[in-house]
C-alpha cells in the first residue's frame, strides 16, 4: 500500500481507537489487534470471525481482511503494527491467527495494554510482541484461506491494485485492462464477491485514508482532501459526513 500505510523495516506502531467499518485491504506488515466485543465481525481472507467476546487477531502480511460493524454500534481496539523481521526465527506463523474468549486478567489482555503504555520503547515492545505471537499461535486458531472461486481471486487482485494507488485517479476500465478482463465482468465479480461496488470501495478506502491523516498528522483538511484522492473539497466534506456522521474537523477533535 501507499507510504502512509506502510511500516518501515524494523518499525513498530501501537495505537488504540474506535472500531469502524473498514473495507477489504491488505498490507506488507504484520498486525495484531485486540478487539472488545462488538456487533459484527472481522473477515480474514474469506473467513468471517464474529467478535462476541474479547478477541485477538494476528494478521500475516498480504492476507486480505475487513471489518464489518453494525450501524449505530461501536467498540474499541488496541492495534500493534510491526515489520515481520522483528519476529524471531521459528516464531513466524504461516497463516493469520485468532484467539477469542480472552479475559480481562489474561496475559494477552495485559500485554496489549502494556504495549500501548510502553509504545515508545522498541526493545521492550519487540520482546513483548514475540511473546504475544507465540501465545496466540500456541492457543489460537489458524485462519487459513478457505477454497475460493476464480471470481473471488479476480476481485481480490483488483483490490490489491486499488490499495496500492487509491489516492490517485482510479478507473474501472484501467483496472480491468491491467487484469485482461472486461470492465463489465470485473464489476459483476467485484460486487458479487465483496458485497460492495467497485466505486463504493474506492470511496471507502479514500475516506479511511483521510481518517488516518486526520488522526496522525497536522495537515489541513484541504490538503487531506486532495491527498486522499478527492478533487473537490465540498464533495469530500459531504462524503465524509455521510460515512462517519461528523465533519472531518469534529472527527479530528
Amino acid at each position: 500500500m501507499i507510504e502512509k500505510f506502510s511500516i518501515k523495516h524494523g518499525g513498530i506502531t501501537v495505537n488504540k481507537g474506535t472500531v469502524f467499518n473498514y473495507p477489504l485491504h491488505t498490507h506488507s506488515y504484520c498486525e495484531m489487534i485486540l478487539y472488545m466485543p462488538f456487533v459484527g465481525g472481522v473477515t480474514v481472507n474469506n473467513r468471517n470471525v464474529g467478535i462476541d467476546s474479547m478477541t485477538a487477531i494476528f494478521i500475516t502480511p498480504f492476507d486480505f481482511h475487513r471489518i464489518d460493524v453494525q450501524a449505530g454500534t461501536e467498540s474499541h481496539f488496541i492495534k500493534i503494527s510491526f515489520d515481520e523481521t522483528l519476529l524471531k526465527t521459528g516464531n513466524k506463523p504461516d497463516s493469520s491467527l485468532m484467539i477469542s474468549q480472552i479475559s480481562q486478567q489474561s496475559f494477552l489482555s495485559s500485554a496489549f495494554n502494556d504495549a500501548y503504555t510502553h509504545r515508545d520503547e522498541k526493545n521492550y515492545l519487540q520482546m513483548l510482541i514475540n511473546a504475544m505471537v507465540f501465545r496466540i499461535a500456541s492457543d489460537g486458531e489458524h485462519l487459513r484461506q478457505a477454497p475460493s472461486t476464480n471470481r473471488y481471486k479476480l476481485a481480490a487482485e483488483a483490490i490489491n491494485l486499488i490499495n496500492k494507488s487509491f489516492p490517485n485517479k482510479i478507473c474501472l476500465n484501467d483496472i480491468a485492462d491491467k487484469m485482461c478482463v472486461t470492465p463489465q465482468y470485473l464489476s459483476q465479480a467485484f460486487k458479487s464477491e465483496m458485497n460492495i461496488g467497485f466505486s463504493q470501495y474506492v470511496s471507502k478506502m479514500r475516506l479511511n485514508y483521510a481518517t488516518v491523516l486526520l488522526a496522525e498528522t497536522n495537515e489541513s483538511i484541504t490538503d487531506i482532501c486532495f491527498a486522499s484522492g478527492y478533487g473537490n473539497l465540498s464533495h469530500f466534506l459531504r462524503c465524509f459526513k455521510k460515512e462517519y456522521g461528523v465533519s472531518p474537523k469534529k472527527y479530528r477533535e
